[in-house]
């Protein structure tokens, strides 16, 4: 299983309040948003400490059939948890990445072969926008990817409650672990209301070393996420859409006939 996978999905563990003197001193939180530093091919191969920056993972921009830039960074990368963001991949392809290294790769649906979907290795993650609508959300429910990245065409910031209503409808069709692409300065309470709503990783440029970093810090001092239920009752099992409450929540038809004969 993809280590980034299980990164993502330690971000919904609520760890208990440690308990006993010093306890405290000695308890390690799970990060409760990852940090996903970006950055080209040839940005690192022009700049390798971009890769020490203070972010979970790192994802790479190349293209697949750029083998060179993918063998560089490969080097630059193999000590570091990383993956490629691509515009399509086949399944050679990405048995390639997976023996240079790549953790998780994140696509775009129209080009990427089927059989990518068959490696249970690879964390695969779906490239989505603000215009996907129901039924793709509904299918995507069936298919075996881990997570979706949500890129929006308006500025996160500033984060207002409309623009957190307009993730959360992204968020609530895809029905998946959901990661979005934003700004490495977002502050305390920025990251808590994302956090709170469910967004599981931010990915950022990864050339804001000292920004990233900062981030970092503040993600730990978060206040644990309200208890209700595991990361929330509604923030980490989205239904899609009214269908999906309509149909979960119908009567029986078997105990209305059953009604009906009494």
């Amino acid at each position: 299983m993809s280590k980034f996978v299980e990164m993502l999905e330690k971000t919904r563990d609520m760890t208990p309040e440690p308990m006993g003197f010093g306890a405290a001193r000695h308890s390690k939180r799970n990060p409760s948003i990852v940090l996903i530093g970006q950055a080209s091919a040839d940005d690192l191969e022009k700049n390798a400490k971009l890769a020490d920056a203070q972010a979970d993972a790192i994802l790479l921009t190349v293209a697949t059939s750029n083998e060179k830039a993918l063998e560089n960074a490969s080097t630059v990368l193999k000590d570091k948890l990383w993956g490629v963001r691509v515009g399509s991949v086949t399944e050679q392809q990405a048995a390639s990445l997976k023996e240079k290294g790549c953790d998780f790769i994140v696509f775009d649906p129209e080009n990427t072969e089927a059989a990518v979907l068959n490696d249970e290795v690879l964390g695969k993650i779906i490239a989505v926008n603000s215009e996907i609508d129901e039924d793709t959300g509904q299918a995507l429910h069936l298919l075996s990817i881990d997570c979706a990245m949500f890129t929006s065409d308006e500025s996160l910031t500033p984060l207002t409650v409309q623009r957190l209503l307009d993730i959360e409808i992204v968020r609530g069709i895809v029905g998946k672990m959901f990661i979005m692409s934003a700004p490495a300065d977002l502050g305390k309470s920025e990251l808590e209301a994302l956090r709170n709503g469910g967004v599981a990783g931010l990915v950022v440029n990864l050339s804001a070393a000292e920004d990233i970093a900062n981030t970092k810090k503040t993600i730990d001092s978060l206040p644990r996420r309200p208890d209700r239920g595991r990361g929330g009752l509604m923030a980490q099992a989205p239904t899609a859409g009214f269908g999906a409450f309509a149909s979960a929540n119908a009567p029986d038809e078997e105990e209305d006939d059953e009604d009906d004969e009494e």
